[in-house]
């Protein structure tokens, strides 16, 4: 999370445990906190136990009741509201508490759903179940941690019922998963190939045959919308955003905006 974006923020412990991979608070919200605009460098899984609030989620506007569950992810971005008095569960965690196919899974699809009642009774108990032995030192305890935690996201993932993702190549999958996560940073085509051992022509032509542009057209993209998204929704300054979202220079950040969107980003801004 850049600093800027984390100043109106109440301090979170941020620290994840290195054995369990996984900490939970519980947040109590008065009605009319805002929580502004900001990404994590972490996964987020979060679920509303009582009350209301608007939730900005990548552009999209929701509406959280009891029940309402989400999970970012590290290019995610959102945005809280509290219209009541709100009860929400925070779990924060990093994927190496998950089974690799789950995190795959992760990688690909965006959740956002409402869970029936009978549905949020068991999360909130699972939830539970699993503060508990986290706080324990029975047996085998970090075995039940990532046990109660993967059934708590399967049932996320079936209940949001993401759209199928098209078949790609495995390194492509993967390529992009990494791309995802670490946009903002000074990625080139050459330091991805090195990272999964693969010459920079055979990925670059791999990655134009699957995704139908190239490896710098795609990273432009992630960056511009992740730029627009600032735009809209922070109070940022334009020198901010461009290096958050990734950019060398605000010189190269408003001359690539203004050749993608045909307008300056304080422009875009205003409109």
């Amino acid at each position: 999370m850049s600093q800027s974006t984390h100043q109106n923020l109440d301090k979170l412990p941020l620290d994840i445990s290195d054995e369990d991979g996984i900490l939970i608070e519980r947040h109590k919200n008065p009605k009319g906190r805002r929580i502004p605009l900001h990404w994590h460098e972490f996964l987020e899984f979060e679920i509303v136990v009582s009350g209301t609030a608007r939730h900005i989620y990548n552009q999209q506007e929701y509406l959280l009741t009891r029940g309402s569950a989400y999970m970012t992810s590290y290019h995610d971005f959102h945005e809280l509201l509290s219209l009541t008095d709100l009860d929400i569960y925070c779990i924060h965690f990093t994927k190496q508490i998950l089974d690799p196919e789950i995190a795959r899974f992760l990688d690909y699809n965006k959740f956002h759903c409402q869970l029936s009642e009978e549905e949020t009774r068991w999360a909130v108990q699972h939830i539970e179940e699993l503060i508990a032995e986290i706080n324990s030192s029975h047996p085998l305890r970090s075995l039940m941690i990532r046990n109660l935690f993967s059934e708590i996201i399967i049932m996320m993932i079936r209940k949001s019922s993401p759209g199928e993702r098209e078949e790609m190549p495995l390194p492509i999958q993967q390529v992009l998963a990494y791309m995802n996560e670490t946009f903002r940073s000074k990625l080139t085509l050459r330091k991805v190939s090195e990272q999964f051992s693969f010459s920079p022509n055979y990925l670059g032509h791999l990655f134009k045959q699957q995704m139908g542009c190239t490896f710098n057209e795609y990273l432009h993209t992630l960056r511009l919308k992740y730029a627009c998204s600032l735009l809209q929704k922070s109070d940022l300054s334009i020198k901010e955003i461009a290096a958050a979202s990734g950019y060398g220079s605000t010189e190269h950040f408003v001359s690539s905006f203004k050749q993608k969107m045909q307008m300056t980003p304080g422009e875009y801004r205003r409109q």
